[in-house]
């Protein structure tokens, strides 16, 4: 791998050491049983904080398919693997996962978040998206191109250690309405 395609993948690595990071948040809030002893001012604050981190999430996700030249993205890492035993397999999961997240990324990301299009509004709250599937996308492709499962463990402190790829991917997750 080239110099400049290390630099790619450090990158990405540690953008889904955040994205997952961030999905185990979102998961954490989603699944808190203190609905009866929080105020409804409280409850409308937790949905606005994971609305927030979703759209985070779509946000972060979406990083990973830019095609411009100067940015890190898989699309950017791809163009540095030509000698890759594994190239035509790379690039057909890259092809799957842009085309998956096309729908999020242009009715969301492009007309609501990175910018307001004319005629619309961004006044939703609700968690509405299933990320799951492209967190998955991502993190097997990075598998895929390393040639080992690679592992993605954040501490909180110096007791708090997540291996986030186990907390999220190896387990089943039903924490959002999927309208996507």
């Amino acid at each position: 791998m080239t110099l400049k395609g290390k630099q790619h993948l450090d990158a990405l690595q540690q953008e889904t050491l955040m994205i997952l990071r961030y999905y185990f948040a979102l998961l954490r809030l989603f699944r808190k049983k203190d609905f009866d002893k929080i105020s409804r001012s409280h409850f409308v604050d937790r949905i606005i904080s994971m609305k927030a981190l979703e759209n985070d999430l779509v946000i972060r996700i979406s990083k990973f398919d830019d095609k411009n030249k100067k940015t890190h993205s898989l699309h950017n890492l791809v163009k540095e693997l030509n000698s890759h035993k594994d190239i035509f397999e790379i690039k057909s999961k890259l092809i799957e996962f842009t085309t998956g997240l096309r729908p999020l990324k242009t009715q969301r990301r492009h007309k609501q978040l990175a910018h307001l299009e004319s005629g619309k509004e961004d006044n939703d709250y609700m968690i509405r998206y299933n990320l799951l599937p492209h967190v998955k996308r991502i993190v097997n492709l990075l598998d895929l191109i390393t040639g080992k499962t690679v592992t993605y463990v954040w501490k909180d402190g110096s007791h708090e250690k997540f291996d986030l790829r186990n907390e999220i991917l190896a387990k089943t997750h039903i924490a959002y309405l999927n309208n996507n």
